[in-house]
């Protein structure tokens, strides 16, 4: 099997679509050609495994595309994340139509002599990305040998990303305010005890600056603060299938799932709502895709322990090209 054709095989694994064999054949024939570039052995010598290696550049190759396949798998939060990968040649930078928003004067006839201003409002943004690193040596290690199987090293390294990635894509949206890029004002925030009144409100303010028609996004815990003066039987149904009201006076009310830091605690708020209506996602993400091993030898820990680490940058930014409400509800 060529590099091509390992890539292929790698790439149908991960995702799950493999043709004529079994996802374990695929997995297995995989294996094989790993433990041929290794020169039949199924352990990692620190005397070749090393940059410009067929088997080290291979795996360097292979882990960009095991996260980013991982990533864009069906999580509600990667439909509010404009992603770019801009190892594909795309630039760095983000561009907001923003709203038409222009004052229409009332001049005597024949008078020009009013404030000019701009067809669309525009903005930009570059996104600085960071350095993320892991440690990819024992995986590695264990699939050569057969202790775990293709899919299970897929998981052991693209989780580990992707669970970072998203997280810091929480911790994004959890920072928007008032005076994020696109906002533009206070109206579009507020706080305080929750009033149907004032959630109807915000829901129509944030429905005739767009012209399109809202939803309301939160936690399961945030969503279930969401109450109404009218409960029919439906909306009960909905209480006890989901655990909160499916529509909020006609709005379709849409649950973003939890996610937890390392300490156990939630990354977003268990009282804060966004009300959306718009197509843009206001997450920016920027994937440098093209990873990088790093060798660090055993002569730098004192235990003699040779180890590999997996690093790859990306970074994230706001930019909502609409304004979208926030209700943190206390």
């Amino acid at each position: 099997m060529d590099r091509k054709d390992i890539l292929k095989v790698a790439i149908d694994a991960i995702n799950g679509k493999v043709q004529g064999y079994s996802f374990e054949q695929a997995g297995e024939a995989l294996r094989s050609a790993l433990l041929e570039l290794n020169g039949g052995s199924n352990k990692i010598n620190i005397k070749t495994f090393y940059r410009g290696n067929a088997l080290f550049d291979l795996v360097q190759e292979l882990i960009p595309v095991m996260i980013e396949t991982g990533l864009k798998e069906d999580n509600p939060l990667f439909k509010l994340v404009d992603y770019r990968n801009i190892a594909l040649g795309d630039v760095n930078e983000f561009l907001s139509e923003g709203t038409n928003d222009l004052v229409v004067s009332n001049v005597a006839k024949g008078i020009q002599g009013v404030r000019r201003q701009r067809l669309m409002g525009r903005e930009t943004i570059r996104i600085e990305t960071e350095l993320r690193i892991i440690k990819v040596y024992e995986g590695l290690n264990r699939l050569l040998a057969g202790r775990v199987t293709f899919s299970e090293f897929v998981d052991a390294v693209s989780k580990a990303f992707n669970k970072q990635m998203l997280d810091d894509a929480y911790t994004a949206i959890e920072s928007i305010s008032a005076s994020s890029a696109g906002m533009m004002n206070s109206n579009f925030v507020i706080t305080g005890s929750f009033d149907e009144e004032r959630l109807v409100e915000l829901i129509d303010r944030i429905e005739a600056i767009t012209g399109k028609t809202a939803s309301v996004l939160g936690t399961r815990a945030a969503l279930r603060k969401v109450n109404t003066a009218s409960v029919s039987e439906v909306a009960k149904s909905s209480i006890y299938d989901i655990g909160y009201y499916g529509k909020f006076n006609g709005t379709d009310m849409l649950s973003l799932k939890q996610s937890v830091k390392k300490d156990g605690s939630f990354i977003l708020s268990a009282g804060r709502i966004y009300v959306m209506a718009s197509d843009d996602k206001p997450i920016k993400f920027v994937n440098e895709g093209e990873g990088l091993i790093i060798e660090n030898p055993a002569i730098n820990n004192q235990d003699l322990t040779q180890e590999y680490v997996y690093a790859q940058g990306y970074g994230l930014g706001i930019l909502a090209a609409a304004p979208l409400g926030i209700y943190n509800i206390a």
